[in-house]
């Protein structure tokens, strides 16, 4: 009795197609159809997406901290507000984290990451993840006069950033199949397991 395709991890016994994967480093090279993007491009540039996303999130939260500090003796501070600038700050770590291992690879975060937040190593995962990131930054806008002014408009940005990377990964896992399929992720201090 022959064993299913996912137990060899050697290889598969499917006949390699015309625009098969073929592993280089981190990331891999095929082309897409007629369309000429390359599996390793599109790797990249959702990562620096990705990255300035989280940027944007970090900085969204350190504003908020922030802007409850200076403000406190004028209005008080309410404690989930400052938690929800925390949170932000860290759901923006987990991002930075994962996506900058595709340009430094750091064999000890990659293990932690793996081991930790294993969802963020594939396609659908990320793609959950981010709805869940951008529906929380709109979530936390429950009220305008709870925010200042500044800190309200930047997290709706945020927001929008969020909703439209993950509009982005959702269209490539469904529209670009070809791509989603050579999604490989970051593989660098694995072998010493």
């Amino acid at each position: 009795m022959d064993n299913p395709s996912w137990s060899n991890p050697s290889g598969s016994t499917a006949p390699a197609a015309s625009n098969a994967a073929v592993p280089t480093g981190n990331a891999v090279a095929t082309t897409t159809g007629g369309a000429g993007v390359s599996g390793k491009s599109a790797q990249r540039l959702l990562s620096v997406y990705n990255l300035a996303t989280a940027s944007l999130m970090a900085a969204t939260g350190f504003i908020i901290i922030v802007d409850l500090i200076l403000n406190r003796k004028r209005d008080g501070v309410d404690p989930s507000n400052t938690i929800e600038g925390f949170y932000m700050i860290l759901l923006s770590l987990l991002l930075g984290s994962y996506e900058i291992l595709w340009w430094m690879p750091l064999p000890w975060l990659n293990k932690s990451l793996r081991k930790n937040f294993g969802f963020m190593y594939h396609m659908w995962g990320k793609t959950a993840y981010l709805v869940f990131a951008a529906c929380l930054f709109f979530s936390l806008l429950d009220s305008k006069a709870k925010w200042p002014n500044t800190t309200y408009w930047l997290a709706i940005a945020s927001g929008i950033v969020l909703g439209a990377g993950a509009l982005v990964h959702v269209m490539v896992l469904c529209k670009y199949k070809d791509l989603a399929n050579s999604y490989t992720s970051p593989t660098v201090g694995l072998d010493t397991v």
